[in-house]
């Protein structure tokens, strides 16, 4: 229990300097045009430096923990990572996928929080790698599917890349009712040209809602 609070707490700790790092940059950025106001908070290289060991402790820390405390440590490391190396991020996430797999195996009463676990790896991966996400779904029993399957179509809807928001409402459709808020986003969306794939789209919509 101590190895994990240390983990945890070392987490911590870096975040708090990435968040300091980033409110300066934005501090920065307002400040442009506008009258002198006080300097913003700048991040030494060497509390940088002291972050990142302590962050790769953490990581490296995580691997004497149970699987479920593994794995929600390696999560926890990994969204810090997410913005300074998310080559890293996604190498963390899939040793936490691996740990959280574990934990229903290790204890059947567990089962449940391994399944959120798995859940929480693959939302955090989506806009990292979210091509690994659609790899991994299998992994998932038909619920954790259904809500990391959600958090793909806000992520495609974000980065308005509408073709791939499609073929995630189909899979949702094709496993339970179709996501209807969605898919009317997607409709609105589409061209004249698209109208063979919007009356495609409102008829399996509808065949759902039936």
């Amino acid at each position: 229990m101590r190895k994990a609070l240390g983990l945890i707490l070392a987490v911590f700790v870096t975040s708090s300097v990435g968040f300091c790092q980033q409110n300066a940059q934005v501090m920065q950025r307002r400040q442009v045009g506008d009258a002198p106001k006080p300097e913003a908070k700048k991040i030494s290289p060497e509390q940088r430096e002291r972050a990142m060991q302590l962050l790769d402790g953490a990581a490296a820390g995580a691997a004497g923990l149970d699987s479920g405390s593994r794995a929600y440590a390696l999560i926890q490391v990994a969204r810090v990572y997410q913005s300074i190396d998310k080559k890293k991020a996604v190498e963390l996430l899939e040793q936490a996928m691996t740990a959280a797999n574990e934990v229903g195996k290790e204890n059947e009463h567990l089962k449940e929080v391994g399944s959120e676990l798995q859940q929480d790896v693959l939302k955090a991966m989506v806009p990292l790698a979210p091509e690994k996400v659609d790899e991994m779904l299998t992994q998932l029993d038909a619920r954790g599917r259904e809500k990391v399957l959600q958090a793909l179509l806000n992520y495609y809807e974000r980065e308005k890349k509408m073709d791939r928001a499609l073929e995630v409402v189909y899979r949702m459709g094709a496993e339970a009712e179709i996501p209807y808020g969605a898919a009317a986003k997607i409709m609105e969306k589409m061209s004249p040209e698209q109208a063979p794939e919007k009356q495609q789209l409102f008829t399996a919509a509808l065949a759902s809602f039936r």
